[in-house]
């Protein structure tokens, strides 16, 4: 997938405060933060083709109310439908005959739940068939971007931190902004190098069959922390 952005994230914080000029004296203050991101953004995808995305596209639900998830980059596995299909080739998945299936067995890391047959995968693999939404997704690397870094290729995570020191005898308080990344820098050394989640486009197809586009989406989830003193 290659995409082109113009994307502006906005960033209103609302602090509930008060001062008095009788004494003097610092206190924390309670805050509170929204977040809104606007922009269209040029996707190109072998699946998909040349689309035009907006907000509704690429921003997924948050996981919280002070953080957004950016989408950047995704894997797509379109025209899914319940069904019976070939597991993807796994360790767990790959057989040479129907003994090596076991019907109703589940693998946390699979696609759907075994039917006990050996069926083909490709021109030279086996592998058990499922019941689930198929054709399964497959499990392969992120594809290249036009941008290189590898927050747009495999996702990641970043704090805005916002901190206010106010006086308010004098009515001083403007924020300073800055941003640092919380997720570990060597995917080597992290369980979950990259950030990413899955979500479903639903829709009928001609025949009436409910299907589904999967969407494993890798992007950017900011979280925005702020720090006020006054």
């Amino acid at each position: 997938m290659q995409a082109s952005r113009n994307m502006f994230p906005h960033l209103p914080v609302h602090i509930d405060g008060g001062s008095s000029l009788s004494h003097q004296d610092t206190d924390s203050v309670v805050s509170s933060v929204t977040t809104k991101v606007k922009g269209i953004a040029l996707i190109n995808s072998s699946e998909l083709g040349e689309q035009i995305w907006d907000v509704a596209d690429y921003v997924i639900s948050p996981e919280d109310d002070e953080s957004f998830f950016l989408m950047t980059n995704m894997i797509i596995t379109p025209n899914q439908t319940q069904s019976k299909c070939a597991e993807y080739p796994t360790q767990k998945s790959v057989c040479t005959s129907d003994m090596n299936c076991t019907k109703g067995f589940k693998d946390v890391q699979g696609n759907g739940v075994q039917t006990g047959r050996c069926v083909q995968y490709s021109d030279s693999e086996k592998t058990c068939e499922v019941s689930g939404w198929c054709p399964v997704e497959k499990k392969v690397e992120p594809p290249k971007t036009e941008c290189l870094s590898v927050f747009c290729v495999q996702g990641g995570v970043m704090a805005v931190q916002i901190q206010w020191n106010c006086d308010l005898d004098n009515g001083s308080c403007v924020p300073q902004y800055s941003f640092r990344r919380l997720d570990k820098k060597d995917p080597e050394s992290s369980e979950t190098p990259r950030h990413n989640l899955r979500f479903a486009k639903y829709y009928k197809s001609s025949d009436g069959k409910d299907t589904r586009t999967l969407i494993k989406g890798y992007g950017i989830r900011f979280d925005v922390l702020v720090y006020v003193m006054g």
